[in-house]
């Protein structure tokens, strides 16, 4: 019984803890338009790399090197024909994850629609889960 009882701990904690990951992403590729320049220019911008809290339990992502503090994030999970993701939405950035393969986009440009000079952004790339 005590084995049962132990087994059964171990699979719920690891399905929890799954649901709870940090990430390292990475662009592949980002490109956009140049605010400065009245969106006229096309421009490479530098890829990066940077970190993701990811709770799926509280559809939740944080990352504070691309400023998402509390945006507003949905799941999709076991609809066929897709794969598991989630999406979020913060201020005009977007963030798409697929929690199979890890690929993401993401896409900037807040400053366009509130008469700012931000750049539009989309980038593409994929993450790795991160052990701490």
């Amino acid at each position: 019984m005590r084995i049962i009882t132990f087994i059964l701990f171990i699979l719920v904690s690891f399905s929890l803890s799954a649901k709870k990951m940090d990430l390292i992403c990475k662009d592949i590729e980002l490109a956009g338009f140049e605010g400065e320049d009245n969106y006229s220019k096309f421009k490479l911008y530098r890829k990066t790399t940077f970190e993701i809290e990811l709770d799926l339990d509280n559809k939740i992502i944080v990352s504070d090197d691309l400023t998402y503090i509390s945006p507003v994030c949905d799941v999709m999970l076991n609809v066929e024909g897709y794969d598991d993701f989630i999406y979020c939405n913060q201020f005009g950035y977007s963030f798409n994850l697929n929690l199979n393969n890890l690929k993401f986009t993401r896409t900037r440009g807040f400053g366009y629609v509130m008469a700012n000079n931000d750049d539009i952004g989309i980038g593409y790339g994929t993450c790795k889960i991160h052990k701490n």
